[in-house]
């Protein structure tokens, strides 16, 4: 079951995107072997514009406000 709704995940994408998002649904994706869920979601800007997006959920939540692979990522971008 995912652990958030598509309210949360409108507010997420206004952040995201800095404008207006409705028509917001989500639908889970055929996962592998691992403790990670995958979903689709689908919305609209204010534009008009459509727009998808993957999430990723682990198994359980992460405390603080980065996990292991942003941390990585970050160290991996000034290689």
């Amino acid at each position: 079951m995912p652990r958030f709704t598509t309210s949360y995940l409108a507010t997420t994408l206004e952040s995201i995107f800095k404008c207006r998002v409705g028509d917001v649904m989500f639908s889970p994706l055929a996962g592998d072997a691992s403790t990670r869920r995958y979903f689709r979601a689908s919305f609209r800007k204010a534009s008009g514009e459509s727009g998808t997006i993957i999430l990723m959920q682990l198994e359980s939540p992460v405390a603080g406000d980065e996990t292991d692979f942003t941390l990585v990522l970050k160290f991996l971008r000034h290689l």
